[in-house]
C-alpha cells in the first residue's frame, strides 16, 4: 500500500525501511512505525536531494 502511494515497488520500500531500522532512524512496533529522530531523517533527505541536483 505504501509503495503504491509513492510510486515505488514493495522491494524498494522494504530495503529502505530495513536500512532506516539498522541506522536507528526507525523502530517497528505492532501498531506502526516510530521515528525517534525525525530531524536526522530530514537531514538525510536534504543530503540525498543535493546529491541528485
Amino acid at each position: 500500500m505504501l509503495a503504491a502511494r509513492i510510486g515505488c515497488r514493495r522491494e524498494q520500500i522494504t530495503r529502505e525501511l530495513r536500512a532506516m531500522e539498522q541506522d536507528g532512524l526507525m523502530q517497528k512496533t505492532r501498531g506502526g512505525l516510530i521515528l525517534p529522530d525525525p530531524d536526522a531523517i530530514r537531514q538525510r533527505i536534504a543530503q540525498k536531494m543535493q546529491e541528485v541536483e
